[in-house]
């Protein structure tokens, strides 16, 4: 793994000397694209700077929770120096704690049942859709598919940051893979709307949740149909994770911007969508941002709160 830069980072500290969090909230759940990311896919310095003294200054805990694979995800919390958390990837499937600077180990994971992978492959086969399995930090496609989908298989990596694939000859052959997601790349969100009520048709409740997500950067724009453990969201994900911590959800604030965010905010105690967030998310949260992910709205919502406490 890279180093982390030459940057002095403050010892992390529980609470000030007399005992009180100025800061009402004990963890910050927040999303990625389109939510603490700009278009560029980076936080920008005075995220980091804020994320960093709420951890560091108030004992909070910091938890990203993306559809993006979670192994991705470490090196933005090396980026702003702390190497005691957990991160959420998968939209909820898969999470891993971060032991130090150099090392993590799996929290918790919930992988789609083998023969659902299978049928997943079948499915989008038939209907000449490109589908993108993962496997921790690999994507895995059919052999067939390398060249057919070769331009969308590279818009994939470039908006979620994964580059590693492996080809596979067969359907069959992932059985034995313990696959996290399946996920269909669609060019626009009337294509995804189209596609997740064909699924949802041919796989039950019971077999797998199925979630729409819109995905992007300055240079393309997909919206992604993602198919999960039956369980897996994000909402469950971070119960799971405050009950291990023994956080109060009440003491929860979260930040998002699309559908996979509404478990996330049913669940905390504060949420927060985006200027830029979808209409279900606008609908479902507390409040919405006056700000887009480009304006630095977490930011600017957390600052807001620290100041107004510190008043």
């Amino acid at each position: 793994m890279a180093p982390l830069p030459n940057e002095t980072i403050p010892t992390p500290a529980s609470t000030p000397a007399d005992g009180r969090n100025e800061f009402p909230f004990d963890l910050v759940a927040t999303d990625l694209d389109g939510t603490l990311l700009n278009s560029e896919k980076k936080m920008t310095d005075a995220t980091k700077d804020t994320l960093r003294q709420l951890h560091f200054d108030h004992g909070v805990k910091i938890v990203m929770a993306s559809g993006r694979p979670v192994e991705n995800m470490v090196c933005l919390y090396r980026e702003l120096g702390i190497h005691d958390a957990h991160v959420i990837g998968h939209n909820g499937a898969k999470c891993l704690k971060i032991t130090s600077e150099d090392d993590h180990e799996e929290f918790f994971h919930s992988a789609i049942a083998p023969d659902l992978c299978v049928e997943l492959f079948k499915f989008c086969q038939k209907r000449n859709l490109c589908v993108t399995m993962y496997r921790g930090g690999v994507c895995v496609a059919l052999k067939s598919d390398e060249e057919k989908f070769a331009d969308l298989h590279k818009v994939f990596s470039e908006v979620t940051t994964n580059e590693i694939w492996e080809y596979v000859d067969n359907c069959e052959d992932v059985k034995k893979m313990n696959l996290t997601s399946g996920v269909i790349v669609c060019d626009n969100e009337q294509d995804a709307d189209a596609v997740m009520g064909e699924l949802k048709q041919y796989m039950t409740p019971e077999q797998a949740h199925i979630v729409k997500t819109e995905c992007g950067n300055f240079r393309h724009h997909k919206f992604f149909v993602e198919v999960l453990h039956p369980l897996a969201n994000k909402g469950k994900a971070l119960k799971i994770l405050c009950d291990k911590l023994d956080v109060d959800p009440s003491k929860v604030i979260s930040f998002g911007d699309g559908e996979n965010d509404l478990e996330m905010f049913e669940f905390s105690g504060k949420s927060i969508s985006m200027a830029n967030a979808c209409p279900k998310a606008k609908e479902v949260s507390d409040q919405v941002s006056e700000h887009s992910n480009i304006e630095e709205a977490v930011h600017k919502e957390l600052s807001n709160i620290l100041s107004s406490e510190n008043m």
